[in-house]
């Protein structure tokens, strides 16, 4: 893992402390649960002629909840952690509870977020937030001018969360994960 500049103090609220991660966070991090369960989805339409192309994301309510499995598998996320320029751990009684990950672009001034994944039972308590200060620290400590994530359309809690902290969306993969799922790309400017 490459080394991002990094200023963090541990910060401690309810017992949940932020912290820098290290090589021996990857198995335990990489083994959280980070499937969740969806009201909505973000369904595309996409129309081309020769003139124009057009593409167009509509939040729909499905019929019942839907769960939803982490789009990376297990192996997958650790080869993930192990390449990264910055990790950064919310653990609870010394054991990982959430962790977010990715890669300081300097050519772009962005910093990207590769994983965020707070674990299923520790959701709505803060961590995510936490997180998310954590993040937006590291990148203004190394003058990125802003955020990028990629989230499945059927993220909605993520989407959500991503759009409350000022995340606009600017673009769309549809081959951006392994399972096939198209990938919505948020920015947020610092």
């Amino acid at each position: 893992m490459e080394e991002a500049h990094l200023s963090l103090p541990d910060a401690v609220t309810h017992a949940v402390v932020l912290r820098s991660g290290e090589m021996e966070d990857i198995l335990p991090c990489s083994r959280l649960d980070a499937s969740y369960k969806t009201d909505y989805v973000w369904q595309m339409q996409f129309q081309e002629n020769e003139h124009a192309v057009q593409s167009q994301f509509t939040r729909v309510r499905l019929p019942r909840s839907m769960p939803v499995f982490y789009p990376h598998s297990a192996e997958a996320l650790m080869q993930l952690l192990q390449r990264v320029s910055y990790l950064l751990v919310a653990e609870k009684d010394e054991t990982p509870v959430g962790f977010v990950c990715g890669n300081i672009e300097p050519w772009r001034n962005t910093l990207t977020i590769e994983a965020f994944i707070v674990a299923a039972e520790m959701r709505r308590q803060g961590i995510g937030k936490k997180l998310w200060n954590g993040v937006t620290a590291i990148a203004q400590q190394n003058d990125c001018q802003q955020v990028s994530m990629a989230l499945q359309t059927k993220n909605d809690p993520a989407i959500s969360f991503a759009r409350k902290r000022g995340a606009v969306l600017c673009g769309y993969d549809d081959h951006h994960f392994s399972n096939g799922d198209i990938a919505l790309l948020f920015s947020v400017s610092l």
